[in-house]
């Protein structure tokens, strides 16, 4: 016998044991009633009766310690336990019993009595108890009749094969439906771990039940959000839609039903979701639980905010062209005919000054239509091999001297540079606009500006908040000009309307500045990616393709 079927034997015994200190010494009838399974059968006192339910073999119990009330004194002759399998045991026990009725002594000797012992559910409970033993009172030394005994041991016997029959019948049903339960679980598992769709079951208030590992993509550890309302992770301003459309579904018990949202990540950011819920019904049909199955669509979704953006910029490219070119072609009309008025006039008339005034709101009023065709591109210029590092130190003194004292410049340009083929004064012009952009970002003119150019391979330029949106990176070294500020940063919503003309966080209308850097870039074939949160400060990062020559 193995050490697992020896430590269950043991277990067998102790009941045995118990049921000898309920039954026979306590007369426990309420202890009994615990220790016996809702599945008892047996023989009655005195083999003159049969039950085949708990309650009735719990009433013949009743009826004999009401006559007997007294403790049972037994002696045991011979007693064995055997184990069937893991969950059932027969225990076989010869004795004799004395106990005192009104004063009077009364003996049973010869006694056989027999327990069928189950194991459910973790706890062993009796399941048939079967005694033979004369229905009358003899005195000490006499014996019980051997051909009757014989007869009812018989009986006894048809009896336990019949229940043990009955029970290794049960057994085998159960552990075919536990078999087919385990398959059926494997077989779900691997759906669940093989689907790229998020599923995972709420009670019917939204509370996390289960967690599916596809739900890995969100940074969170399964087990610490179950328990948690699904709600709490969407996007405040999807949040009110999504309770609504939830409430509905509940209300209208549809299967189905779609709902788009965004969904908080670990890291704090949102992912697109497509959740479609399913009711898990219980035996009498009525909803107990919801599937839910979720895709992640954010990738279509910033494709589609992608598209509607270049649309949305070639029809105010068109517009905007139109109206540059128009308002180009009467400003020379206004700017030529106030030259040959100015022309005309003496030097010392009153009129020539302010005739200057409107020359000169004129000359402006060129310089803004002539941002807007820059913004478009391609911006006209000659594009020599210069090193980044000597163009960006040539406008740097002056970006320096006229920085606040409180402000801090830090400056890691190498020497040499990297070479581009560039426009020189469009290239200044990038890193003014910029240096700019971040001096008016820093509040009380107290922080630093940071500024450095190194070399970086195509894969490490990232895709996310690049402009233009439709710029893709060629198989070559970028230069990289980078500026960063400890200003007062920008939303997730502010960087993707950052480059569009006259947008300014901080001054409506504020004009061309950040705007003119993507034509100029359009025409040099870099981009220009955007880092920075509220309240944190901003990176710019300007590439520009590695010119294959050097100047001379």
């Amino acid at each position: 016998m193995d050490d697992s079927s020896k430590v269950q034997l043991a277990r067998f015994e102790a009941v045995f044991e118990q049921y000898l200190d309920v039954y026979m010494k306590g007369r426990n009838l309420k202890k009994l009633d615990e220790m016996v399974s809702e599945n008892f059968s047996g023989f009655g006192t005195g083999m003159d009766e049969n039950f085949y339910s708990k309650a009735r073999g719990m009433e013949i119990f009743q009826r004999d310690i009401q006559s007997a009330p007294n403790e049972l004194r037994h002696n045991i002759h011979r007693h064995e336990i055997k184990l069937m399998d893991q969950s059932n045991a027969i225990s076989t026990t010869e004795l004799d019993l004395k106990t005192t009725i009104a004063d009077q002594e009364i003996k049973l000797n010869n006694l056989r009595l027999l327990l069928l012992m189950h194991e459910e559910a973790g706890i062993i409970k009796i399941t048939g108890m079967h005694i033979s033993f004369p229905t009358e009172v003899h005195d000490e030394g006499e014996s019980y009749p051997l051909k009757e005994l014989e007869e009812r041991n018989k009986v006894l016997k048809r009896m336990v094969d019949e229940k043990t029959k009955k029970q290794q019948e049960i057994i085998y049903q159960l552990q075919e439906a536990k078999d087919a339960l385990r398959e059926k679980t494997r077989f779900l598992n691997n759906i669940i771990d093989t689907t790229s769709d998020l599923v995972a079951v709420t009670d019917m208030e939204g509370n996390y039940k289960f967690i599916g590992p596809s739900h890995s993509i969100l940074g969170y550890d399964p087990d610490l959000l179950v328990g948690r309302n699904v709600m709490e992770f969407v996007h405040p301003d999807d949040y009110q839609e999504t309770a609504t459309a939830f409430a509905e579904f509940l209300a209208n018990r549809e299967d189905g039903q779609k709902v788009e949202y965004r969904y908080r990540r670990a890291d704090g950011g949102y992912l697109w979701f497509e959740t479609v819920g399913k009711f898990i019904l219980d035996d009498a049909g009525n909803p107990k639980e919801i599937l839910f199955s979720s895709r992640d669509f954010t990738a279509r979704k910033q494709a589609e905010a992608k598209i509607l953006y270049l649309q949305k910029s070639e029809s105010l490219g068109r517009m905007s062209g139109a109206v540059a070119h128009h308002f180009n072609n009467q400003l020379s009309v206004v700017m030529g005919n106030l030259e040959m008025v100015l022309d005309d006039l003496p030097g010392d008339t009153k009129n020539r000054k302010s005739l200057l005034q409107a020359m000169k709101a004129a000359q402006k009023a060129t310089d803004v239509s002539r941002q807007i065709l820059n913004y478009l591109g391609p911006i006209s210029g000659t594009h020599t091999s210069v090193n980044l590092s000597d163009v960006c130190r040539k406008s740097l003194s002056l970006l320096q001297s006229a920085a606040p004292k409180n402000m801090t410049v830090n400056v890691e340009f190498p020497d040499p540079g990297p070479f581009i083929l560039a426009d020189a004064g469009q290239i200044q012009q990038v890193l003014t606009n910029l240096f700019t952009n971040a001096q008016e970002s820093i509040s009380d003119n107290q922080g630093s500006i940071d500024l450095c150019i190194n070399t970086v391979s195509h894969k490490d330029i990232p895709p996310s908040n690049r402009f233009p949106l439709d710029w893709q990176p060629q198989d070559i070294p970028y230069a990289c000009l980078e500026i960063s500020d400890t200003g007062c940063g920008m939303s997730k919503e502010d960087i993707v309307k950052i480059f569009d003309p006259f947008f300014s966080t901080k001054f409506t209308g504020r004009g061309m500045g950040l705007s003119v850097i993507i034509g100029i870039l359009k025409t040099h074939g870099g981009c220009i990616t955007v880092d920075s949160e509220a309240g944190r400060g901003s990176v710019f990062r300007v590439y520009l393709p590695v010119s294959a020559e050097k100047k001379r």
